[in-house]
């Protein structure tokens, strides 16, 4: 019997990117599920991402994207090919909303047996094949401030904090106060202290930040007028020197100044 059915919903996962020695160097897996959703597994080698040895070596994790996703448009701009001919692939879209983030979060296992763990996240997958199953997943919080699973995925911080505040959760505040009041275009970067204050409040604008090669998130990255400091001698010298950039990662970026 084929495990392929003949709207491509697959049974089993298939490769979709990093190295052929995974082990060593991680790599990504999907199935398709449904007609746009499909689940991503993703395997990291902690000792080679961190090069901390006292932690886990392998973290796993299980997520499902939505190839029509709000998000998409921001994913594949930040994420996804430059070769305008493989902009409408289905495979390159799941990759880029993986990268980016636009995915609802449904497991995470750590360990030093990397096939055990991708074996749990496997059947964590096909137990979700069960409408009941599929839908309690999303529904269910998967960080701090309560965003369900399927609020993560589209972006959506607003209504988890609307519900703490309501909820007088001290983390809903927190967000309400760095995220109240900014423009929905921009993201807010501060200092937040311990009695909630925030400090050197600072909006920049997402476009901005994605016009950056690197999709930089430090506001001191950023001149005032938007422009990121890529092509700033001294800032891209710290780059490669704390930020551990290379220079041939800086190719057709010229200096200024």
């Amino acid at each position: 019997m084929s495990k392929i059915k003949s709207n491509g919903v697959s049974s089993v996962f298939r490769f979709l990117i990093g190295d052929m020695n995974y082990l060593a160097y991680g790599g990504k897996w999907y199935r398709k599920v449904a007609n746009t959703r499909y689940h991503v597994i993703e395997l990291i080698n902690m000792w080679d991402a961190t090069g901390d040895k006292s932690i886990p070596q392998y973290h796993v994790s299980l997520s499902e994207v939505d190839i029509t996703s709000s998000q998409l448009k921001d994913a594949m701009q930040s994420c996804g090919p430059d070769d305008e001919e493989l902009q409408d692939n289905e495979l390159v879209k799941v990759e880029a909303l993986a990268s980016y983030g636009a995915k609802a979060p449904f497991g995470q296992w750590d360990g030093g047996n990397a096939r055990k763990l991708l074996a749990e996240a496997r059947s964590e997958s096909r137990s979700l094949d069960d409408p009941d199953a599929y839908e309690a997943a999303m529904s269910r919080p998967v960080n701090a401030i309560g965003s369900t699973a399927r609020e993560y995925a589209a972006g959506d911080i607003q209504s988890a904090i609307e519900r703490g505040v309501a909820a007088r959760n001290a983390n809903a505040l927190l967000m309400q106060k760095l995220h109240g009041g900014q423009p929905s275009d921009s993201i807010m970067f501060g200092t937040l202290h311990p009695d909630g204050s925030v400090t050197n409040a600072r909006n920049i604008r997402r476009e901005d930040i994605g016009k950056c090669k690197f999709f930089i998130m430090n506001p001191d990255h950023y001149r005032e007028d938007g422009s990121c400091k890529c092509n700033d001698r001294e800032h891209r010298a710290m780059m490669i020197r704390e930020w551990e950039y290379t220079e041939e990662q800086f190719e057709g970026i010229p200096l200024i100044g």
